[in-house]
């Protein structure tokens, strides 16, 4: 998925429940791109090397802007470039 490496600040830290039990995670506010809209939302860091998915968005991130039709997957290009957020 790229194999890029970030460094951003640290937003603050979260317990998560998880199916062991319960864990701490970093969080931190970081810039994506669904189709043409960037968005600015919290992403927890967890390691998801091994897992289907590199990143999951909840529904928070993708509130009162996106609509969700599970039955279909992939149907956006990525087509933000290197426009600044709200541009």
């Amino acid at each position: 998925y790229g194999g890029h490496l970030f460094r951003l600040p640290l937003a603050y830290k979260a317990d998560f429940k998880t199916s062991t039990g319960r864990e701490e995670r970093p969080l931190v506010v970081m810039e994506i791109c669904l189709g043409k809209r960037r968005i600015r939302t919290l992403m927890n860091l967890k390691n998801r090397r091994r897992l289907k998915y590199p990143v999951l968005l909840g529904r928070e991130s993708l509130s009162g802007e996106f609509l969700v039709d599970v039955s279909r997957k992939f149907q956006l290009q990525i087509e933000c470039g290197n426009k600044p957020l709200g541009k």
